[in-house]
């Protein structure tokens, strides 16, 4: 009995001053897969060479664990709250920090922060990880982060007339020549009517374009898809994203990646001196040299019948009716 009692003194003092190392396969995060992921994002960003927007996207990241937050960094902070282990730097972030796909300001550095896990898929990864690194240097460009209401997207006629705008963005994608060009002037046409009906509409989508659709734009055109299946995937997203719940912080998402593309195939120095003033759709007109007529209101309803028109019109009033009855 004497013996176990030494032998349980021993195994405290070595507890005592030999701590135990936590191990990478202990955290929450694989650190040898985030340092694949990190790696991925140098590559991504060697491959751009700043031809997108004039500046590299690889800077500091880190990737937290929702549950525990944890934080896996590709580099030091400047107070010493994180810890080198392997190729990578290990700590926890505070309670006061909000977990987001986001940039955010912590421990003297700006970072990129991702919540753990990535999406499995690489493109998709991509994706995310270009993205959240735009919004970190977004305001070196000028463009500055915006969250404005956008709340005349939950109205039946704002529904109706974005998801019209997507149907024909959607074809101008899918064609060529002539028939993009007219799929182009459907788009602009059903969007300024929209921007018609609701006075704050124009600016506060605007801004959210610029701010959510930009960096959308820059994931997908980094995300190492081929240009032929960048628009496909688009043109899906388009169609995918019909009869959804809200559009109110989400249309940006859609609508921004599309504007940038067909974009691209119009003027491809549309992103050099882009201010955060700009309009994406005014920018996409211009560059056709495209005249909308006066006559909005008339025009664009007559012309809803290319798109299916009567047929969402009819789903979104029938919805509506739903939502006040309920």
């Amino acid at each position: 009995m004497f013996t176990h009692f030494l032998r349980s003194i021993h195994i405290i003092i070595v507890l005592l001053f030999f701590p135990i190392l936590v191990t990478p396969q202990e955290l929450p995060i694989d650190t040898k897969q985030a340092y694949q992921y990190f790696r991925e994002m140098q590559n991504i960003s060697l491959q751009d060479n700043g031809k997108l927007w004039g500046i590299s996207f690889y800077g500091p990241m880190l990737f937290v664990d929702p549950t525990t937050r944890t934080i896996v960094a590709n580099q030091a902070d400047l107070e010493g709250n994180l810890t080198k282990q392997g190729e990578v730097f290990i700590g926890k972030l505070p309670v006061e920090k909000n977990i987001a796909n986001t940039a955010m300001d912590w421990s003297g550095v700006k970072w990129t922060m991702i919540i753990w896990p990535l999406p499995e898929d690489q493109y998709d990864r991509a994706r995310l990880m270009v993205h959240e690194s735009f919004h970190r240097f977004q305001d070196s460009l000028g463009l500055p982060s915006t969250n404005p209401a956008n709340s005349h997207l939950d109205t039946r006629d704002g529904r109706i007339w974005l998801q019209l705008e997507w149907r024909a963005l959607k074809e101008a994608l899918r064609h060529q020549g002539k028939e993009r060009r007219h799929a182009v002037e459907d788009a602009l046409l059903f969007r300024a009517y929209r921007h018609s009906l609701f006075k704050p509409a124009e600016n506060e989508e605007r801004l959210l374009e610029m701010f959510e659709g930009l960096a959308e734009y820059s994931g997908i055109k980094l995300s190492g898809r081929s240009e032929a299946v960048i628009v496909d995937y688009i043109a899906t997203q388009l169609e995918k994203n019909e009869g959804k719940e809200s559009y109110v912080r989400s249309f940006a998402y859609i609508s921004g990646p599309a504007y940038g593309i067909l974009l691209d195939k119009e003027k491809a120095d549309w992103r050099k001196n882009l201010k955060s003033t700009d309009d994406l759709g005014l920018l996409l007109q211009a560059s056709l040299s495209i005249k909308l007529p006066e006559a909005l209101e008339d025009e664009a309803t007559r012309r809803t019948k290319d798109y299916n028109g009567d047929a969402l019109i009819k789903a979104e009033t029938e919805r509506e009716n739903a939502h006040q009855k309920r």
